[in-house]
């Protein structure tokens, strides 16, 4: 591809990047769809998953056992009632003082150091067998659902999360995932247990908060190491990563990594379809932008040089005649000329601002082209209908 066509695309996918605090790359909030992953360690979850690309269960916690924990918890009051409430779990999700390995009575390997439950292929959680089934079950319908209707995976695993506030005098916690995992949900039956597996789709950093920091704070995450190939040989590689973004964002006296933070969940925005459709990585090797005409003058010079099939001034009535053309939407002289300049095969951008007529104009050109019987192209829909 071409440095001018490859710059070009790049700059377009930052513009579709969303920074606002609705984003839940940014602003990161549990919901029914979202599951936390307790005291596990991001290296080693990393390593069964990306690197051997083994799959991985996810195991209960009995309510009587949450309760046990969270009453060695320090911001748990002595004299408080922890019963078997509902804020257990986020009570849980929140004790970062919490020391697993006397809390849970679980030996220490001799040679690595960790305990057995971070070596092992289950994924604990902070909630009991029936709730944990029917999370993973609306997680595993939303997934496919989303698979099947826009063909996109957007099911991560994040690995690690930023705690940022927006201003030094600001107590709203925020949470931002670091690394995001692409997975897939998977049972062989209806009474097999939920397996969580690698995609094998592209490992991605969190662009969003990338271009969140550099815009609003002046900290380039860009710097952090992160490369795909490096993840895959080193084992070291994500514990460094998280190291090198801990080092750029250390100005900031409250913000923290917290890298065995972990939760499986959607992690999109709401143009992340054309982030992606736009990375020429989802190209073919033989179909790149520039090896198509229209696309390299659209990225390119554009259409301005080429001759129109009729010129601005043309009188609408005396090129075309009641019941010559397919329209099935009111339309105007300059819409209907668009519509005259596409049916002569010609190659246009219609811009204007909203209540012009854009999308009648669309719908029109529809209508006549398939009057003709010109083929409509197979464009994801998100896209559809910008091109013939």
């Amino acid at each position: 591809m071409s440095a001018v066509i490859g710059q070009k695309l790049q700059s377009s996918r930052k513009e579709l990047l969303d920074i606002g605090l609705r984003n839940n790359m940014l602003n990161f909030r549990k919901t029914a769809k979202t599951l936390m992953v307790v005291d596990e360690q991001s290296e080693e979850v990393f390593k069964t998953l990306f690197r051997q690309e083994k799959a991985m269960t996810f195991a209960p916690m009995a309510r009587k056992k949450l309760a046990e924990l969270v009453k060695l918890s320090k911001s748990v009051d002595e004299g408080e009632d922890d019963s078997d409430t509902p804020g257990d779990e986020e009570l849980l999700y929140e004790l970062d003082s919490l020391d697993w390995n006397a809390a849970t009575g679980d030996a220490l390997e001799d040679e690595t150091g960790k305990a057995r439950r971070h070596l092992d292929t289950r994924l604990q959680t902070a909630i009991e067998d029936d709730r944990l089934f029917l999370q993973l079950l609306k997680i595993h319908t939303e997934a496919k659902g989303f698979i099947e209707e826009q063909g996109v995976n957007t099911l991560f695993l994040s690995l690690g999360f930023l705690h940022w506030y927006e201003a030094d005098s600001s107590e709203n916690l925020r949470k931002a995932p670091l690394i995001l995992l692409p997975v897939s949900l998977e049972r062989s039956g209806a009474k097999d247990a939920f397996k969580l597996r690698y995609s094998g789709d592209e490992l991605m950093p969190n662009l969003s908060l990338v271009a969140k920091l550099k815009t609003d704070f002046g900290l380039d995450l860009s710097s952090c190491a992160f490369d795909e190939d490096t993840f895959d040989a080193d084992d070291n590689s994500l514990d460094r990563f998280f190291s090198d973004v801990t080092a750029v964002v250390s100005k900031q006296s409250r913000w923290k990594v917290a890298s065995n933070e972990i939760a499986l969940g959607f992690f999109s925005f709401g143009k992340f379809l054309m982030f992606k459709d736009l990375d020429p990585k989802s190209w073919p090797e033989d179909k790149q932008p520039d090896a198509n005409p229209v696309m390299k003058r659209l990225l390119g010079p554009g259409f301005g040089d080429l001759r129109a099939a009729y010129p601005e001034d043309v009188n609408i009535d005396s090129v075309i005649k009641p019941g010559e053309v397919r329209f099935v939407k009111d339309a105007d002289s300059s819409q209907t000329e668009a519509i005259l300049e596409v049916r002569e095969g010609s190659n246009l951008v219609i811009q204007g601002p909203p209540g012009t007529g854009k999308s009648q104009t669309i719908t029109n050109i529809i209508a006549e082209l398939i009057g003709q019987k010109k083929r409509y192209c197979s464009l994801p829909r998100r896209w559809r209908p910008w091109r013939w």
